[in-house]
C-alpha cells in the first residue's frame, strides 16, 4: 500500500499550531492579558515606576464619593460637566489607569474642571450608568452635563499626555 504524504504533512502542521496555539493561550493567561484581575505575581515589579509628574499623594484621586445623580446636581449648580470613570473591580486596565494616570497631578488639575465621579459598571447605581450610556467596553470615560446628556466619550487606557488630549477633545474646548 502507498502511503499520501500530504495527507501527513497536513495532520503534522495541524498538530503543530495546535500545540502552539494552546502555548500562546496559556502564556497569556499566565501573564495576566485581558481585563481581568491583577496577579500582583506576574508582575515584575510591586512598586510603581517613579514619575515626577505624579502627585505626592498617590493615594489621592480626584473622584469625588457621590452618585451619578448628585454629580448631575453639582454639574447643574457648578455649570460643569460630569466627568464619570465607569470601572470595574476586575478590569486590570481600570487599576492601571488609577496607578498610572490618574494621579498624575495634570491630570488632577484637568479633572479639577468638571465633577469627577467613578461608577463600578458590576455594582448598584453603577450598573444603571453602564446600561443608560450603553458601556460596551471598560474602562470607559463620560462626559455628561447637568442634564445627562453625553458631550463626549471615549474608552481604554491612554497614557498621560494623550488621555488629556483625548479629555481635550471630549470637553469641546471647555478645560
Amino acid at each position: 500500500m502507498r502511503r499520501r504524504r500530504g495527507y501527513s504533512l497536513k495532520v503534522k502542521r495541524g498538530t503543530i499550531l495546535a500545540g502552539a496555539l494552546a502555548a500562546l493561550t496559556g502564556a497569556l493567561l499566565l501573564a495576566g492579558g485581558g481585563c481581568r484581575g491583577r496577579d500582583e505575581a506576574a508582575s515584575p515589579s510591586n512598586t510603581p515606576p517613579d514619575h515626577s509628574q505624579k502627585s505626592s499623594s498617590s493615594s489621592f484621586l480626584p473622584f469625588v464619593s457621590i452618585s451619578f445623580d448628585e454629580a448631575l446636581e453639582r454639574a447643574r449648580a457648578e455649570n460643569k460637566l460630569v466627568f464619570v470613570d465607569v470601572y470595574a473591580d476586575w478590569c486590570t486596565w481600570c487599576s492601571k489607569m488609577d496607578e498610572d494616570v490618574f494621579i498624575d497631578s495634570r491630570v488632577q488639575a484637568a479633572l479639577l474642571a468638571f465633577v469627577p465621579i467613578k461608577v463600578d459598571a458590576d455594582k448598584g447605581g453603577g450598573r444603571s450608568v453602564a446600561n443608560r450610556y450603553r458601556v460596551r467596553g471598560l474602562p470607559a470615560y463620560l462626559l455628561v452635563d447637568g442634564d445627562g446628556n453625553v458631550v463626549g466619550r471615549f474608552d481604554g487606557y491612554w497614557p498621560v499626555e494623550p488621555f488629556l488630549a483625548k479629555l481635550g477633545r471630549a470637553a469641546g474646548g471647555r478645560l
